[in-house]
């Protein structure tokens, strides 16, 4: 091979810090015999290692990397323990130790000094002279290394160097840390096997190294939450050694091109939904497709939106056993079929209308966010009404409301409990800076707020209930009337949010919104179209936090079959459920199958007090039939408008 001269961007030194585990390589074992051909019984001498280059995978290179061994790195060390196959979880494992260990040459030689009144012990020294097993493997820990790029040769302390293909690390600083009998027979080519790894509870090389990588992810996490700092950039200290090895024993190969691809998109994936740099690094090492990834970063996202919603719950003061005891179906029950509310339903919904100075009337109940925001997962105790005693009880009504928003599943954050008017600060113009003389004065600039104003609006919904339904004492109809009654709220507070007029008392919603941007199809949809959409968010520098599509069923089915470029086999909508790279969620509240796209975080869904429910007793009552009129006060407001892009027509002609 022709020496190509190195540049300093050829060779790296590197401080191993982050190899908190121990590498292993083989070796042949060497047994001396007396004059008359017989072995000693005593002590069997070996090679534990030598200098000859040994594929190891280099986790900072994502590929395999000969190494070499320095055996003038090697700290002063006269004796290691010999261990079963590298396993160091007991004491029975130690087979016994190796000893008087020598630097000759260009290899490192020592003796197998077993515990012959240990059986184990004795029976690996007994095949090992009797030829069954013929190497050794040693354990070692990587203190400093230089690296030299691929096709390029360069002076390593002292000595030179020549890389292949793959590149070249010269292991300068080393520690022993112990020797193990190996079943596998050394290979020229690669001497590292994967027994040592399936030896440490691993199903593969490439499983040691994840595990081994993970643990370092999550304690630098652990480290870096609490507080603790890292070795400074000089400081040549190895890292503890670690529970599970990381092994390096498999062929040398190149990552495959396809795996490149996948750790490109995760880690583009990541920056963009901004998640941390751990659950990234984790998702490469476990080998997590691209769509399993997406669908991890939808769930976080309905996580976070959950999270990020605001709740100032105030209370009416009901225990947790109140709250489990309460019944949505048997204050139905009740006003239904004696006259009025009975027992605990009529005690809280007496508070309730006291606290938020309601109409007392004796067809209805008032809901406090006692029973609104908490359902606890207890059994319930009998009401005065002889009501069941459950043990499946349902999600509280805000979660029902919640999961039935596809808004809120996008970003929209919700605020309950609220009370009186609602004031909510934004930046409507920021402060500038200016080039100036070295004596000039800088001209005074100052950011300008404004203000989203939220104030409670009625919203009610009517729905039609059986009597043979609520004379079940089951908990699944407890869930039933409770997701019915909140799946008529949520279906408008849908369509407010995209939709609202803004003529009162309707609030504005995103596509009447000032600043909102839009685009304009006029034909089927095209990728230049869907790209105008980001860029347009863009402009308005409003392309911060998470960005969600929401369009309707149709656009989705027309989106699928609609290629990016005509014989790509790419199309807008992909199959994991993505566009653009976004996350994309239909609902059929979006009217006239238009399309949106923005932060949804901008948009807030307030609500004031709890629910009212109340009873119609007349006007069905010929077909067993009631109907139930439920009343809450909500508003919707929007913080930026040019965080939103909304089409005017449809896409999915």
């Amino acid at each position: 091979m022709d020496e190509i001269e190195s540049t300093p961007e050829d060779v790296i030194e590197e401080e191993r810090r982050s190899f908190d585990a121990i590498i292993t390589r083989e070796a042949p074992v060497i047994l001396e015999r007396n004059q008359d051909g017989e072995e000693h019984d005593g002590p069997i001498r070996a090679i534990f290692a030598t200098d000859d280059p040994v594929p190891m995978y280099d986790i900072e290179r994502w590929s395999f990397v000969p190494q070499t061994l320095r055996m003038d790195g090697l700290e002063n060390v006269n004796q290691v323990p010999m261990l079963d196959s590298h396993k160091r979880e007991s004491n029975a494992d130690v087979l016994g130790s190796g000893r008087n260990i020598q630097i000759e040459e260009s290899r490192m030689t020592g003796e197998l000094v077993f515990d012959m009144e240990d059986e184990k012990a004795a029976s690996v020294a007994r095949k090992i002279r009797a030829g069954h097993i013929t190497d050794v493997s040693i354990g070692y820990e990587v203190v400093k290394q230089t690296h030299v790029a691929p096709r390029q040769t360069a002076n390593v302390a002292g000595r030179s160097y020549t890389a292949g293909e793959h590149g070249l690390n010269v292991v300068t600083a080393w520690r022993a840390k112990e020797i193990s009998p190996t079943p596998i027979g050394a290979d020229q080519a690669a001497k590292i096997r994967e027994s040592a790894a399936r030896s440490a509870g691993f199903s593969s090389v490439e499983e040691a190294e994840r595990s081994t990588k993970k643990q370092q992810i999550e304690k630098d996490t652990m480290s870096n939450k609490t507080g603790a700092e890292a070795p400074s950039a000089g400081e040549q200290q190895a890292a503890p050694v670690s529970s599970a090895p990381e092994v390096r024993s498999a062929p040398i190969s190149a990552a495959p091109a396809n795996d490149h691809d996948r750790i490109r998109e995760i880690q583009a994936l990541g920056a963009r939904f901004k998640l941390p740099e751990a659950d990234i690094a984790i998702a490469e090492l476990d080998g997590v497709s691209i769509e399993d990834f997406r669908k991890q970063i939808s769930a976080q996202m309905k996580e976070r939106a959950a999270a990020e919603s605001i709740e100032s719950a105030p209370e009416i003061g009901m225990s947790r056993k109140e709250r489990g005891a309460f019944s949505i179906r048997k204050a139905l029950y009740d006003l239904r079929f004696k006259g009025g509310l009975q027992g605990l339903e009529k005690e809280v919904s007496l508070a309730t209308a006291e606290r938020y100075d309601l109409d007392r009337s004796p067809n209805s109940i008032h809901l406090p966010h006692d029973v609104m925001s908490h359902r606890d997962l207890e059994a319930g105790v009998a009401g005065e009404g002889g009501n069941l005693v459950a043990t499946d009880l349902s999600s509280s009504m805000i979660d029902i409301l919640r999961n039935r928003l596809v808004t809120v599943e996008a970003g929209a954050q919700m605020m309950t409990g609220l009370q009186g008017n609602v004031a909510i600060p934004k930046l409507s113009a920021s402060a500038t800076a200016s080039w100036v003389d070295e004596e000039g004065a800088v001209s005074a600039s100052a950011q300008t707020f404004a203000q989203v104003t939220m104030s409670p609006q009625r919203l009610s919904a009517r729905t039609l209930f059986s009597d043979l339904l609520v004379r079940q004492s089951s908990q699944s109809v407890e869930n039933i009337v409770r997701d019915d009654l909140m799946k008529l709220i949520a279906t408008e507070i849908d369509r407010t949010v995209l939709h609202g007029s803004g003529v009162s008392p309707e609030p504005t919603g995103i596509e009447n919104q000032a600043g909102v941007n839009n685009v304009t199809f006029t034909t089927a949809a095209t990728w230049a179209k869907v790209l105008d959409f980001e860029e347009l968010i863009a402009v308005d520098n409003a392309d911060f936090g998470t960005m969600t599509w929401v369009t309707t069923p149709a656009v989705r089915a027309a989106w699928k079959a609609t290629e990016k470029a005509t014989g790509t086999a790419q199309f807008l909508w992909a199959p994991d459920n993505t566009v653009n790279g976004y996350r994309a969620l239909v609902t059929n509240q979006v009217a006239s199958n238009k399309v949106v796209f923005g932060n949804f975080a901008s948009a807030m869904i307030g609500s004031w007090g709890g629910q009212t429910i109340t009873l119609d007793n007349i006007s069905l009552a010929a077909s067993g039939q009631f109907a139930l009129t439920i009343s809450g006060f909500y508003d919707v407001a929007v913080r930026y408008g040019e965080s939103f892009t909304f089409s005017t027509d449809s896409g999915a002609l």
